[in-house]
Parts: C-alpha cells; sequence; structure tokens
C-alpha cells in the first residue's frame, strides 16, 4: 500500500513539474520558433564598443536591471517557491 502511495507522490510531483516548467517552455517554442540567447546579446548589448558606451548603458539600464519584479531569475525561484509548496499540500 505504501508503495503505491509513493509512485502517485512521484506522478504527481512529476506531472506539476511538466505542468509548471515544461508545458510552458513548448508553448513558447511552437509560437514563437527557438529564441537563442545569442538573439538578446546581437540587438541590445553588441553595440557597446568603448568605456564611454559601457558607462551610457549602464546609466540609462542601472533601474531596470536593479528592479526585481522583472528579473526572470527572481520569479523563476518564486515559482518553484510555490511549486514545491502544491506539491507538498497535495501529497500531504
Amino acid at each position: 500500500m505504501k508503495k503505491g502511495r509513493d509512485n502517485f507522490k512521484v506522478v504527481n510531483a512529476s506531472g506539476i513539474f511538466l505542468l509548471v516548467y515544461i508545458f510552458p517552455l513548448l508553448l513558447n517554442f511552437l509560437q514563437k520558433g527557438p529564441n537563442l540567447i545569442g538573439d538578446l546579446y546581437q540587438n541590445q548589448i553588441s553595440y557597446i564598443e568603448s568605456i564611454d558606451q559601457i558607462f551610457i548603458h549602464l546609466h540609462e539600464k542601472i533601474f531596470i536591471y536593479l528592479n526585481f519584479l522583472t528579473n526572470p531569475i527572481f520569479w523563476f525561484f518564486v515559482s518553484a517557491f510555490l511549486t514545491q509548496k502544491t506539491i507538498k499540500w497535495i501529497n500531504s
């Protein structure tokens, strides 16, 4: 009986992980196609060629960089925390 409950927990956790992380990535890929990190670099950062342009770039973008609400890494950790709590709540 315990083994069946453990299998359910594994399937449940895998399903939630797929739903929260993999499925949105798959939908994004199907809608927009591949988005490579080099594309972002080429379009937004590669124009910097001197120290002066670095300071100008940082001066223009510093508030964007410091705003953690627009930082995708922050939202990843928030979603990971919520997903972990959801899995524990469902499996308890």
